[in-house]
């Protein structure tokens, strides 16, 4: 096979557009756009045609370019100095820094935390994210009881697990375990009982389908408003553009 038929070159809107194709084990095609310089690339089916892939390319330009201009607005990666802000359930802190034993509290408007060496951006950001994945075992705990309460159907989920992710703010095995990122603790309790309730529905219907954008309209009429919470990334999580043959979306989940 040319190689150049891994690539797509498009001139859209003034913009110039470059695509990457990679074949993969999958049952769909998806768009995956990422932040930085890293190109955007096309997911397919092993057997799917190239006039079917161009269609499904060409059908999204527009939201290319979108998604594009969105994850420009991405903030870089934070630093984990004194002055610097972080977010706790949505509210913004600003850290402050001191020698001492290994510890993190909450003041009002202030994130204190102090550590053998200060200077130490790795050690603090170690502790930084303890204190994140203790602070969201707590929080998440009280969101998944009142997520399953006022989920519309009968659920059992196998499990809740929390663990820093990389690309996703949640995910739901196909043994019905969610897990969410623990870095979610950062955002509002409106955005964390949208996730919640996204994986919740990932118990009915494991892919975005139809039927899932239909239960979580009932369960959740207001989740796009909330998941426009969840601008920006992850302090070590870049988000990536994910467009997919049945909804296209900024957010893996």
């Amino acid at each position: 096979m040319d190689p150049a038929q891994y690539h797509r070159h498009y001139l859209h809107s003034g913009q110039k557009l470059y695509l990457e194709i990679v074949r993969t084990k999958r049952k769909t095609l998806a768009m995956h756009v990422f932040p930085g310089e890293r190109v955007t690339e096309v997911r397919a089916p092993l057997k799917c045609s190239w006039k079917e892939i161009d269609h499904f390319i060409e059908a999204r330009l527009d939201w290319l370019l979108e998604a594009r201009n969105k994850l420009a607005l991405v903030p870089a990666d934070p630093t984990f100095t004194s002055g610097q802000v972080h977010s706790f359930l949505g509210d913004a802190y600003r850290l402050t820094v001191y020698p001492g034993r290994t510890r993190v509290m909450l003041a009002p408007g202030e994130i204190l935390l102090s550590c053998r060496d200060p200077a130490s951006e790795s050690q603090v950001q170690t502790a930084f994210y303890s204190f994140l994945r203790q602070q969201a075992e707590t929080v998440f705990a009280e969101r998944y009881r009142h997520c399953l309460d006022q989920f519309p159907l009968q659920v059992a989920p196998a499990g809740l697990r929390i663990r820093r992710m990389k690309a996703r703010w949640g995910s739901c095995s196909q043994q019905g375990e969610i897990c969410l990122n623990s870095l979610l603790v950062q955002k509002p309790i409106a955005a964390i009982d949208m996730v919640m309730t996204h994986e919740l529905c990932h118990l009915i219907h494991f892919r975005h389908d139809h039927g899932f954008y239909k239960l979580m309209d009932k369960a959740m009429p207001d989740w796009r408003e909330r998941e426009s919470l969840l601008a920006g990334k992850p302090d070590q999580a870049p988000p990536q553009s994910d467009a997919t043959g049945s909804r296209e979306q900024l957010l893996l989940l």
